[in-house]
């Protein structure tokens, strides 16, 4: 098979849309049984199970997969509770009871503290920001990084989306001159090369399974960018007759195009915060190439 044929059958493999606002307490149910059955994302399943009660408070079926998601998390408080409304709505279930017996006897104190718990219903919408250092292949020296990125999850582990960064890169060289006359000076140059970028990107999200904490992390994509520069020479002369000055000076940039790829971790916390490394190369795409490598921390988090 050729390659892009095997691309195709992976990509096809992995997508799995979610399910558009307004889904029928079905098909919640179903997004939440695959999410609990396939890929043992528990806290995944607890929001599609909620959902689908909330869209049908009589589903006891829905209820019931509550009652097991919520076990498989360690919160048998919400567990217990679900599994009885499930028992109040359909009480001739046998499993249930005795799951329900057992999970009342491993659990006296039902009010005592219990985990975190998801939010009831999820957005495919998400923001990251971020901070670093940047180096680039140009000039010795570092700099500051520094974005936003907004993501559309189309999927468990798929997104698309839009970031804008800011990256600048300082450096000093010293040179040591003869002022005409009397001794020597000296030339201090300081600058700093900056780009603006605003890229459209596809982002591979991190995937959680049942005992992992941190997981793979990745973006991608193409952009815009606007680089320049900016700084002062500074003449330090030994000569009274050849003053000392500073001259400061700035440079525009025209628009460029750029691209971007990246790797990282990520670590996702049970309350749907997650946090993330990432290591990344931009390419301005100009005459002189740039290439930034920007390494960011940072924290996503739902709108």
């Amino acid at each position: 098979m050729a390659l892009t044929g095997v691309l195709a059958v992976l990509f096809l493999l992995t997508f799995r849309p979610y399910p558009a606002f307004g889904a029928t307490a079905e098909q919640s149910y179903n997004e939440g049984m695959r999410y609990f059955q396939e890929t043992h994302q528990w806290y995944e399943a607890i929001h599609s199970f909620k959902d689908a009660v909330e869209a049908d408070p009589n589903y006891w079926q829905a209820h019931e997969a509550l009652a097991k998601a919520y076990e498989k998390v360690g919160n048998k408080a919400k567990a217990i509770e679900a599994a009885e409304t499930s028992l109040t709505l359909h009480p001739d279930n046998s499993e249930l009871q005795k799951l329900f017996s057992e999970w009342r006897l491993d659990t006296p104190d039902i009010n005592a503290p219990k985990p975190p718990v998801p939010s009831a219903r999820r957005s495919p919408y998400q923001i990251e920001v971020m901070g670093g250092i940047a180096f680039n292949n140009r000039n010795p020296g570092a700099g500051l990084s520094c974005g936003v990125r907004g993501i559309y999850l189309m999927g468990p582990r798929w997104g698309i989306g839009g970031s804008l960064d800011f990256q600048s890169i300082f450096n000093s060289s010293q040179t040591v001159i003869d002022d005409g006359s009397s001794g020597t000076g000296r030339i201090d140059l300081n600058t700093s090369n900056t780009y603006y970028a605003f890229d459209l990107l596809a982002t591979v999200e991190y995937s959680l399974t049942e005992n992992t904490d941190l997981a793979p992390y990745a973006v991608g994509g193409l952009g815009f960018s606007r680089p320049g520069s900016s700084g002062s020479t500074t003449i330090d002369s030994k000569n009274p007759s050849y003053p000392s000055s500073t001259t400061n000076f700035s440079g525009g940039g025209d628009i460029f195009g750029m691209a971007q790829a990246g790797l990282g971790v990520a670590y996702t916390s049970p309350d749907d915060m997650t946090f993330f490394l990432e290591c990344k190369a931009n390419m301005i795409l100009t005459a002189n190439i740039y290439v930034f490598f920007p390494i960011n921390v940072g924290i996503q988090f739902t709108p």
